[in-house]
């Protein structure tokens, strides 16, 4: 999983801390991505995200 570009951990076991904002998140098997998208992170609490291909 790579976020903002770069490399964030592996999927599905990927805990990541995020600062609000948007963030351009990517799910790639070597070069190739499976999954792509922005994750907007709020002000307050907390979300969590899944993403499945297939």
């Amino acid at each position: 999983m790579f976020v903002n570009g770069r490399y964030a951990g592996t999927a599905p076991d990927a805990n990541l801390s995020l600062l609000p904002g948007k963030h351009d998140i990517q799910v790639r098997d070597g070069q190739k991505i499976l999954a792509e998208g922005v994750l907007t992170v709020p002000k307050a609490g907390s979300l969590q995200v899944t993403v499945r291909h297939g």
